[in-house]
């Protein structure tokens, strides 16, 4: 049984943004759902996004583990998120802006 990481998140306010990441009804609530379906769905935007595409999605996130590792410094927060999103070459996390 290995665990892969697959997203890193940082949040001041953890256990909401789980909740959001699968009950979430808009894209930028429910991100790794939305990343996910757009992969399956180039066509899939942020503008024509609706909470019934995300649904499928959602259900996977829910499946999925999380661990916590609380960072009280902000410096180190940030760069916590990327370095381990490098280290663990997460399939879900991007740094591109948009």
């Amino acid at each position: 049984n290995e665990v892969k990481p697959i997203y890193v998140g940082i949040s001041r306010t953890v256990f909401r943004r789980l909740r959001q990441h699968i009950n979430g009804k808009l894209h930028n609530e429910c991100t790794l759902a939305y990343l996910m379906a757009k992969h399956n769905d180039n066509e899939l935007t942020r503008n024509n996004c609706v909470d019934s595409i995300l649904i499928p999605q959602k259900e996977v996130v829910r499946s999925y583990k999380v661990v916590l590792y609380p960072v009280l410094n902000d410096y180190e927060l940030y760069f916590f998120e990327v370095a381990l999103a490098g280290i663990f070459k997460t399939k879900w996390n991007s740094f591109r802006t948009h």
